[in-house]
Order: structure tokens, then sequence, then C-alpha cells
């Protein structure tokens, strides 16, 4: 007598990955607008910028964060700043390590919101850079040359960000680079502290850690518009242009929140539904390299930067 046959395997083998062969080019514009729109929009200005600066030599003094031009009422410096780099190296280091901050937090707050928090959180940190600057040339007085008391890049967002992405992860511990263990609560300072001995400017930092500080503790929260103002501009038919652009984040009130994994667990379904939303541009793992050039993903159970149990985002 035959024996029985064993039951099929339920299990099926996982599917190869297949390389894609399409040309660099096409790849990098398909990552780019999959990338949610206000994180793109800030990389496209800071390369567009950077290229600007490099045919016209002398346009970066003119956009820069200056304390004595700003002084003499050169206020549009506020809103270019972030966007200025003075070598292609800081604009690649700007680029990358924004890029990864810029959709977890465009994820959980929407486009027109983070666009918001993003111009907010710069310009504050700008009014702290100026205090402090104006007042140690004033304690120490020095020639008006160029360059003096000025500022730029995407620094003191990031390190805005960092801090209040760090305070709200619900972690004890933190690993530094993989090297050792920091208390999470330190590690904005930990890391203020080895970029200024690398040489990056201790004040502009600094301002930036001082404003994510105050936003976590809710001192900026009169600042903030309510989560239904954004919802009300994403359905305005005056930002439909904006609304409809590809990867467009919609504001959503409710709780969202960081630390569980390092991007939040919405943003894969919060985009524009008409335009396939965001997921393309940030719940693929694989890093902003791997995603552009057709590398594949991250594997699975991977470690995440910032892992814990959760804040909601506006908590005090």
């Amino acid at each position: 007598e035959a024996e029985p046959e064993e039951p099929a395997s339920t299990m099926s083998a996982p599917a190869p990955q297949v390389a894609d062969t399409r040309p660099a080019g096409e790849r990098f514009l398909d990552w780019l607008f999959a990338t949610p729109t206000c994180t793109r929009a800030v990389m496209v200005l800071s390369g567009a910028f950077y290229i600007c600066s490099f045919v016209f030599r002398t346009i970066e003094f003119h956009l820069a964060f200056c304390v004595f031009e700003v002084l003499h009422l050169q206020v549009w410096r506020f809103f270019t700043s972030p966007f200025v780099n003075s070598a292609i190296l800081n604009l690649v280091i700007c680029l990358f390590i924004f890029y990864r901050m810029g959709i977890s937090f465009e994820a959980a707050l929407g486009t027109i919101s983070f666009a918001y928090h993003f111009m907010l959180l710069h310009t504050l940190s700008m009014v702290i850079y100026f205090i402090g600057t104006f007042g140690m040339l004033m304690a120490k007085p020095v020639p008006m040359l160029p360059g003096v008391g000025c500022t730029s890049g995407l620094f003191t967002v990031f390190m805005a960000l960092l801090n209040i992405q760090v305070r709200r992860s619900g972690q004890e511990n933190m690993s530094f680079w993989g090297l050792c263990q920091v208390p999470a609560k330190w590690y904005p300072f930990v890391l203020l502290g080895v970029l200024t001995l690398l040489g990056s400017p201790l004040l502009t930092n600094l301002s930036g850690l001082i404003v994510g500080y105050l936003y976590d503790v809710g001192f900026l929260n009169k600042l903030i518009p309510s989560p239904a103002f954004f919802q009300a501009l994403d359905a305005s038919p005056k930002w439909q242009l904006l609304s409809q652009s590809p990867a467009f984040v919609s504001t959503v009130a409710g709780d969202l929140t960081f630390g569980s994994t390092f991007l939040p667990s919405q943003f894969g379904n919060r985009g524009n539904a008409n335009q396939g939303g965001g997921s393309a541009g940030g719940s693929g793992g694989g890093g902003m390299m791997n995603r552009m050039f057709g590398r594949g993903g991250a594997p699975e159970g991977g470690s995440q930067p910032f892992s814990g149990t959760g804040h909601r985002l506006g908590d005090a």
C-alpha cells in the first residue's frame, strides 16, 4: 500500500528580487518624486541654492544669516539661510541627515504643517543665534568682515528635530554611532560635543537644541495652529496645486506617535491617495541611496535608530 503523500507546504519561497535595470536618472527621479513634498522641496532648494552659489560666488553672502546684515533689516535671510551651503560635502551631509528626519516628521505632521514647523524652528533658532552672537560681538568687538557672525544650512533645524525626536522616543539609552550607549536625554548634547570637536559651529547647533527643548516642553504651543487649521489649508482650493503634488501628506488629527519605529507606522497610508501617497518615499527600508538606485530594502528585523514606547506629538 502506498504511503500517503505529505501535504504541500503552505509556506511559499520568497520571490527573488529583480534588479532594476532602468537608467539611474530615471530611478533618481522616481525616488525624488516619491519623497514627501516638503522634504523634497527642502532638498531641491538646497541643491539649487548651491548651484547658484557655485556659479555666482558672492550670492552666498547675500542669502546666509549674518548678524550685521540683519541689523540693516535684511530679514529675508531668516528664510533663505537654511538652504545655503558653502561646500559640496556640507551639502551632502546636510541632505543625508535631514532626509530621514524630514520624512519622519512630515509623515506625522502633514506636508503643510511640517513646512510651518520647519520655518518656525529655524526662525526661532536664528533669533537665539542672533542674540548669542550679537552679545559676544559686543563683549569682544571684531572687524565687520564678510562671514563674521554668519551661519547657514540645515543643521539648526536638524538639531531641533533631533532633540524633539529623542525626548519623545521613550528610550532610556541610545547607541551612539554603535560605539557606546548613552542616556537618551543626553544624546543630542553628546552629538553636539562631537560635532563641535569636528569643527561644526557650537552656537549654531546649540540654538537648534534650545528651540527643540522649548518645543518639547510646550513653550511654543501658542505659536502653532491647531491641526484643524492645517486641514482647512489642505482642503482649500488656493492650495490645490500643492495638495495634488506627488507624495503630498495630508494633515490628520489623532494619536500620531514617535518612537515605536524611526518612521511612524501611519506613514505608509497617509499620503495623497491620488498620488500614491508618500509610502514609496519613506516606508520602504534600505536608505536613501538604495531606493535611488534600486538595491532593495532593508532586511526584516533591522535596527531602528529610534525605538521605544512612543510619545504623542504635541504632548508636553
